[in-house]
């Protein structure tokens, strides 16, 4: 009976032991602060149904940077921006990922990425009222401490806008630059500091005006200069986008008279599954569309 006490006794603080082990490891991350480091970037194969290659495979990087956001927004009632971070590309825009590494109190979060591309003279990070912004006002003019210091704004990339006056003097079709990516992921610091990589999507429609008629040589001898696109019959435009929702905001109110646009541009269009060499493409244009994610 002795030597079955004994052996039942240490049975148990062996349990107990590898009980309280595997608490500690569960609840390694349940407070303090906790140090973390993920990885993100665009798609390297940038197309969407009915168009070509994305902005991404167009846009200069003698012109223009790549700008990556994170924010983090905790799960509490009412959420709020607990991190906001910047990163920078200035090439190779569809072939070089960056990291965000930062240190937070260990809590659930949203983390929500953005990224856009700004002037090229924008090459760190800028927090403040347009904050490099150039297409999308990201922050809607708060700096980045005020957004972090009062909940009650609510904004950042949970309210980012199409910017009319970088569209000025009216809305601008035709912009490859004006392609943007986006994505969101729940991340639980109680539990793990190991996030992995990220992959941005596109948030938008994109539709292409394609002409074919200089590949049949209708037009061989009357070169297309100009083009222009009108929205007509709607007051329900999308010019705005929650990050962390994937939500489009219809209710703000910009110009859609657009202007004429010039430099027309060839190249091979598929149309009907049938490639057309030296196509003309009069216009294009990006239009927010999420939920649907499209690469």
């Amino acid at each position: 009976m002795i030597k079955k006490f004994n052996w039942l006794l240490i049975a148990a603080i062996t349990i107990m032991m590898s009980s309280c082990t595997a608490d500690d490891m569960k609840n390694s991350y349940n407070q303090g602060m906790v140090d973390f480091t993920v990885k993100t970037a665009i798609p390297h194969g940038i197309t969407t149904y009915a168009s070509h290659n994305g902005g991404a495979t167009n846009v200069s990087s003698t012109y223009y940077n790549l700008r990556y956001i994170l924010e983090a927004w905790t799960k509490e009632s009412p959420p709020r921006l607990a991190y906001r971070g910047y990163r920078i590309v200035q090439n190779n825009f569809t072939g070089t990922s960056v990291d965000f590494t930062a240190r937070l109190l260990a809590l659930e979060y949203d983390f929500v990425f953005w990224a856009d591309f700004v002037d090229a003279s924008v090459t760190a990070p800028v927090s403040g009222a347009g904050a490099g912004d150039l297409y999308y006002k990201t922050n809607d003019g708060y700096t980045d401490a005020q957004l972090i210091a009062d909940p009650t704004l609510d904004k950042g990339l949970t309210d980012i806008l199409l910017r009319q006056d970088a569209l000025a003097p009216a809305y601008n079709v035709s912009d490859e630059a004006r392609d943007a990516f986006y994505a969101v992921k729940s991340v639980d610091l109680r539990t793990t500091s190991q996030i992995g990589a990220v992959t941005l999507y596109r948030p938008f429609g994109k539709f292409r005006l394609v002409s074919l008629d200089v590949v049949d040589g209708y037009l061989s001898t009357t070169p297309i200069l100009k083009s222009k696109i009108e929205y007509t019959g709607t007051t329900d435009f999308p010019a705005g986008f929650n990050a962390q929702t994937g939500a489009v905001n219809t209710s703000v109110t910009i110009d859609l008279s657009a202007p004429l646009t010039s430099g027309i541009e060839t190249e091979t269009a598929v149309v009907g599954g049938v490639n057309y060499p030296n196509a003309s493409i009069l216009a294009l244009d990006y239009i927010f569309a999420a939920p649907t994610q499209t690469a």
